[in-house]
């Protein structure tokens, strides 16, 4: 992380010139995850919208990148958009489906996420299904969590109707 102002500020001046595009591709990618590692997401942001558009590039790596960069600056409205976009168009992409449900997750939309991690355990493939039950053991908890935290009485019996789930799902999550 030392050398990263050097390292994003190399690469600028490299995007800069006119070079071949497999170079500028390069450049891009190199530009955004080391302004990611260091934190810089607005500078993040602006480079990885010229990725999804450079020729070459992985757009579906780049839209999630994008919407993960969304995510740390508090725009899941923005983040859910992207990647609602992309599930439509990958539609049994497990990684653009555990971060759509990590956005609802974060807008307390527990009952959403908890449909897209459902719907992810009938077509994902049998290696994946450890994954996925341990996000389902942690929306549990957290829904929980959030439940308990609301401390209606109705509210408090729903949660611990709802306690055993992330034991079900995956019994090493504390």
């Amino acid at each position: 992380i030392g050398n990263s102002a050097r390292v994003i500020s190399t690469l600028e001046e490299l995007l800069d010139l006119d070079i071949p595009q497999e170079m500028r591709l390069w450049g891009l990618e190199l530009m955004v995850k080391t302004c990611r590692d260091t934190g810089e997401q607005m500078k993040a942001f602006t480079h990885t919208e010229k990725l999804i558009e450079c020729p070459g590039a992985n757009v579906l790596e780049g839209k999630c990148a994008l919407a993960d960069i969304y995510c740390s600056l508090d725009n899941l409205e923005a983040a859910e958009k992207v990647l609602t976009e992309l599930s439509m168009q990958y539609e049994e992409n497990i990684e653009v489906l555990t971060r759509l449900a990590t956005v609802y997750e974060k807008q307390d939309r527990f009952s959403e996420a908890n449909d897209i991690y459902n719907g992810l355990l009938v077509i994902i493939p049998s290696t994946e299904v450890r994954r996925v039950h341990n996000l389902m053991s942690n929306l549990y908890a957290r829904w929980n969590a959030s439940i308990l935290n609301r401390s209606k009485l109705s509210d408090v019996t729903h949660s611990f109707k709802l306690f055993s789930m992330p034991i079900q799902f995956d019994s090493t999550n504390p």
